[in-house]
């Protein structure tokens, strides 16, 4: 059974992630992104870690704040957790306003003592839909 120290690591590997991010932090990025990593972005294409550094730090404004994480629920099975949360973004890609509420689920694994997403799902969340 996971230990709450274990989920608030993988909580703050998010977090820092999102930070870097903001900073525009290219060494931290490398760092957390596994080589292996993929998104499915919430307009439903699939990029890899090459694309989504390339997106972040040329096509995402100047005006992307790192999002707070909400209803955020981790599973952790030894070196392997998914976070599931929901989350405002905030930003601006290609000029256009990307801005919504977004479902994310991730996937971390824990190398060499340090967490590493491999895997993101995001998905537009409709107001009002059931």
């Amino acid at each position: 059974m996971p230990t709450q120290i274990t989920q608030a690591e993988v909580q703050q590997a998010a977090r820092s992630w999102m930070d870097a991010a903001a900073q525009r932090d290219v060494e931290a990025l490398d760092r957390v992104l596994a080589a292996e990593f993929s998104m499915v972005t919430n307009r439903g294409t699939l990029i890899d870690k090459a694309q989504w550094m390339e997106s972040m730090l040329h096509r995402v404004g100047p005006d992307f704040t790192p999002p707070e994480f909400l209803d955020v629920h981790v599973w952790v099975a030894a070196d392997v957790a998914l976070m599931t949360s929901r989350t405002m973004l905030r930003a601006t890609f290609d000029g256009k306003d990307w801005s919504g509420d977004v479902a994310l689920t991730d996937v971390w694994v824990r190398r060499d003592g340090r967490w590493q997403i491999v895997r993101r799902h995001a998905s537009n969340l409709v107001a009002g839909a059931s």
